[in-house]
């Protein structure tokens, strides 16, 4: 299913080549299917950023804490 997608996206480059990602090509479905992919792909972005930096900071305090184990076992 994967190599349909991606010969398809090759196929689309090809006939209308375009300096946006694939949701510019979604625009020739219908305005509004790329105005919807794109905003989908923003928010989707923000929550994986989001959930990034809060495992940064939880990773953070736990070296934290357990560098103070370490510490006190000396």
């Amino acid at each position: 299913m994967g190599f349909f997608v991606m010969a398809s996206l090759g196929e689309m480059a090809a006939l209308l080549p375009i300096n946006k990602s694939f949701g510019g090509y979604l625009r020739n479905i219908d305005p509004a299917v790329g105005f919807a992919i794109g905003w989908k792909h923003f928010f989707k972005n923000e929550e994986l950023n989001g959930l990034h930096q809060g495992l940064q900071a939880l990773r953070a305090k736990l070296f934290y804490q357990l560098s103070n184990v370490y510490k006190r076992r000396r």
